[in-house]
């Protein structure tokens, strides 16, 4: 959603230039930990089977979302569109 789609909705609130700040600080001191954890994460795969699927999927859908079962933020952003 745009930002004046979003504040014309009684329940969104935006954050603040503070938090946003902060935000972007936190991100700059993790980076380097997900670089790190990532490969970790991911382990031992077949980097052209998984670009071939990903681009079956995005050719085949209008819509393409991936998320991290673990973030609170993609299960959020999942009730959201469950919720349409």
């Amino acid at each position: 959603a745009t930002a004046s789609a979003a504040s014309a909705e009684p329940d969104v609130v935006m954050p603040s230039g503070t938090l946003r700040a902060l935000s972007g600080l936190a991100t700059a001191v993790l980076k380097p930990i997900y670089q790190i954890e990532a490969p970790l994460q991911a382990g031992s795969y077949d980097q052209t089977a998984v670009r071939q699927r990903i681009q079956r999927e995005v050719t085949g859908s209008p819509v393409v979302i991936y998320s991290y079962s673990l973030s609170p933020f993609c299960s959020q952003a999942k009730e959201f569109l469950y919720s349409l």
